[in-house]
């Protein structure tokens, strides 16, 4: 997520109007991507991590995480679909 900010910064500054109008909006898409995957994937590992830590976590809370990974996965068909022309 970090990456692809920084990435969405340099081509902002340094590309001309008709690569950046496109460039841009790819990596718009790419941003969105990687947070949503990174919430998806980190808030799982941190309620492992908190369950390790201190004290097992309530199902109601681990389950839905769980799934939430799961999700993340099957999303990333659709991604591929959506913004790689050869797949």
């Amino acid at each position: 997520f970090l990456l692809n900010c920084i990435a969405y910064c340099k081509v902002k500054t340094f590309t001309s109007m008709n690569e950046k109008n496109r460039n841009m909006a790819r990596l718009r898409y790419y941003i969105v991507i990687s947070f949503i995957s990174t919430v998806l994937v980190s808030i799982p590992n941190l309620i492992s991590l908190t369950s390790v830590l201190f004290e097992k976590v309530s199902d109601a809370i681990s389950k839905p995480a769980v799934w939430a990974t799961c999700v993340n996965s099957g999303l990333n068909f659709f991604v591929y679909f959506a913004l790689n022309l050869e797949f």
